[in-house]
This record gives structure tokens, C-alpha cells and sequence, in this order.
């Protein structure tokens, strides 16, 4: 199932698995604001976490955790009313990335995604693996003419990013693209865990094995389950915190070298960066990290739990 976390552990896989017609940051929604045919009211999944005099090493104030969707529909808005009023209570907001993605960073991704040594998706892929992949594509409408240069994770991600672009998802619609829109607009501070070059970086420093891994895992869960990349959205809807962290479990169990490197290794570096706003001043801080940072084993919620702060899920 990791192939189906990517979107919940990192904002900038949504810039090049989704559509880039909804890539834009016009016409979007007010936090407030109703969109015709919306659906019925969910939860979500949102913590506060408090600090007590044990509580990280000059820890003040309050951290409201927003388990974010990078990708959502029309029909996912409003947000719910928790969301609304917890980037309300705001004094600032942490992203996972420091700034938005545009098309001014396309050249960027590309060098990412892409071999600069001129090999192409074929020549790192087994021919058995090679074919059943352009099969894949091209039930999906991927074009492998071009991705033949491309990195075998961006074919993976790009084959999981289909379900999401036939079921209406864009990152037009997503709650970083709506609540950055409303910071700019009411002048809140807000700030980022990564660049967007250190996050494409955990991507593409995998290792060869690991992306292949990847690719396999998504071929797999596209043959067993047509929509299995939707399965992560609705349990984050009902706000099931055991269900995400289940998700994680199997992701781990099936490659735990990459899941320590999308969840582990990142969380011990945004931990610092949290009680270093914290200590400055007593605030509300918000953070809107994708849902699977804030659940399972050495989820940002258990980090916080042993520094000694009290978790409540809203």
C-alpha cells in the first residue's frame, strides 16, 4: 500500500501525478465558502496538542495538526468547520513545503523526475516489468513515448495520480492551494518544513530497487482494486486515525527503507523547526502536513506525545 501513501506523505508528488489542468491557484474556495452540489459533512483528521512545563525545551502555546489532502474535488468543499476555525485561531502556519508549486517549477521537477545520463525507463526496468507497466499506461491513458525518459517513481506515481484525475482530483481543490490563498488574503504568516527541491530529493535519490519496488506495489493495487488510490482520502474524511495508521503498517512492512525515508526521517527534521516557532513567543501555531504524518509509530502526534505534550483529535 505505499504506492497509495505518496499522496499523504509529500505535497510536491501532487504537482506532476495529478492533472495539470487543475494545477492553478484561481477560483478556488473561500474557507468559508459553499460550492453548488457539495457533499455531506466529514470529519477529517485534526490534533491539538497543548505544552505542558514538560513539554519541549521552551515550549509555549498550542499546535493545531492539520492532516492535510494535497489533491481534492469541487465536491470536498466546504471543509469542515474544525478546519475552518483552527486556521482561524492561527497566529501562523507551517506547510510542508516552504512555497507553493507553480509552473515556474517545472524545470525543476523535470530534473528531478527525468535521467540526466540519457538512460531511459527502459533501460532500468526488467522487459517483464517494462511491458506489464506499458500495459498499465495505457489503460490509463499515459503516453510511454513520454515518460521515456522519465525516473521509474514518476511513472508509479503518474499510474496512481489516474485514479485521482478520473475521479476529479487536482491540487486546484486541495487544502494547501485554499488555505495559502487565505493567509495571503488575511495576511498571516506562514512558513515551510522543506523546499521544494529537498522534498523532490526524497523521491528521486531512490535507489533503483526501491523504485522498481514502488512501481510493482502500484501495478499490484491497480490490478486488485480499481480505486484503491482513493481508499487513504476516505478514511482521512472519516476522520479514522486506526485506519490511516493500518495503511502505514502494510506500507512499512513492505519496504521499510522507503517509508523511513518519507515519514522518520523527515519528522525528526520538522520537530526542531515546530518548538523553534514555539519558543519565541506564546501563539497558536498551525501545521498542515499530509494525514500519514499524523499517524502510526513516529508520526509527528507520537513525537509530540513524548516530548511531553497532552493530544487531543478534535
Amino acid at each position: 500500500m505505499l504506492a497509495g501513501l505518496v499522496l499523504l506523505a509529500g505535497s510536491v508528488a501532487s504537482f506532476f501525478l495529478v492533472d495539470r489542468r487543475g494545477a492553478g491557484t484561481s477560483a478556488i474556495p473561500t474557507a468559508t465558502g459553499n460550492v453548488a452540489g457539495a457533499s455531506q459533512p466529514y470529519r477529517g483528521v485534526l490534533f491539538e496538542a497543548v505544552g505542558t512545563d514538560g513539554a519541549g525545551e521552551g515550549a509555549r502555546g498550542r499546535i493545531l495538526l492539520m492532516g492535510s489532502m494535497h489533491v481534492l474535488r469541487p465536491q470536498d468543499h466546504p471543509l469542515p468547520e474544525s478546519y475552518v476555525r483552527a486556521f482561524e485561531l492561527a497566529d501562523a502556519v507551517i506547510f510542508e513545503l516552504a512555497e507553493a508549486m507553480d509552473a515556474g517549477d517545472a524545470a525543476l521537477v523535470q530534473q528531478h523526475v527525468t535521467y540526466a545520463d540519457g538512460s531511459t525507463l527502459r533501460d532500468h526496468l526488467p522487459a517483464e516489468l517494462y511491458q506489464r507497466a506499458s500495459a498499465a499506461a495505457e489503460r490509463a491513458g499515459i503516453s510511454m513515448a513520454d515518460m521515456a525518459n522519465k525516473k521509474v517513481y514518476a511513472l508509479a506515481q503518474g499510474l496512481s495520480g489516474s485514479v485521482l484525475i478520473r475521479a476529479g482530483f487536482t491540487r486546484r481543490w486541495g487544502i494547501e492551494t485554499q488555505l495559502r490563498s487565505k493567509a495571503e488574503q488575511t495576511g498571516k504568516p506562514t512558513s515551510g518544513f522543506e523546499t521544494l527541491e529537498q522534498q523532490l530529493a526524497v523521491f528521486s535519490s531512490l535507489s533503483d530497487a526501491r523504485q522498481e519496488i514502488l512501481l510493482r506495489q502500484t501495478l499490484d493495487q491497480m490490478e486488485q482494486h480499481a480505486d484503491y488510490g482513493l481508499r487513504g482520502i476516505e478514511l482521512w474524511k472519516d476522520g479514522d486515525v486506526d485506519g490511516l495508521e493500518a495503511l502505514r503498517v502494510e506500507s512499512e512492512a513492505a519496504d521499510p527503507e522507503l517509508s523511513r525515508a518519507l515519514f522518520d526521517d523527515r519528522h525528526a527534521r520538522w520537530l526542531p523547526v515546530i518548538e523553534q516557532q514555539l519558543s519565541t513567543s506564546e501563539k497558536t501555531l498551525l501545521v498542515v502536513v499530509g494525514a500519514a504524518h499524523l499517524c502510526g509509530d513516529g508520526s509527528l502526534i507520537e513525537l509530540l506525545l513524548q516530548r511531553g505534550y497532552v493530544i487531543s483529535q478534535w
